[in-house]
């Protein structure tokens, strides 16, 4: 199902330079990044991850509800995996991954989006402090 949910209210794409380049070359144009931070990988490597625009996803079309770079979008777009089950009034309903791949039901609000946002940030903020 295309419903564009998480491409519509995320912040922005989290991409590796690695694949700003890719996504320049696919679309023959520069990307314009908002924010870089350094990582430190499990492996131990250090890469940088990159923030292309806050909101909407940039790459998103709206009317067709399609991925305009799908072929070379960011490996967070290919594994993240919500749904669109359901709305009722203002609440929406999506259905994610859990445990496991276990599908989980959650409710979409506004809070979630900024607890999602706070914790994302806090994290790529803890691990360019760890990469030092």
């Amino acid at each position: 199902m295309k419903c564009g949910a998480c491409c519509e209210t995320r912040s922005g794409v989290f991409a590796f330079e690695n694949e700003l380049l890719e996504i320049e070359q696919y679309i023959g144009n520069r990307v314009n990044v908002e924010h870089c931070e350094n990582i430190r990988l499990l492996t131990g490597e250090s890469t940088r991850v990159c923030t292309i625009a806050s909101g909407k996803c940039p790459f998103y079309d709206v009317d067709t509800r399609q991925c305009a770079i799908h072929r070379v979008k960011p490996i967070i777009c290919r594994v993240f995996f919500c749904t669109l089950v359901g709305k009722k009034g203002s609440r929406v309903y999506v259905k994610v991954r859990g445990p496991q791949g276990a599908p989980l039901y959650v409710e979409w609000t506004s809070d979630i989006a900024t607890l999602r946002k706070k914790v994302r940030s806090f994290s790529l903020r803890l691990a360019a402090r760890s990469s030092f």
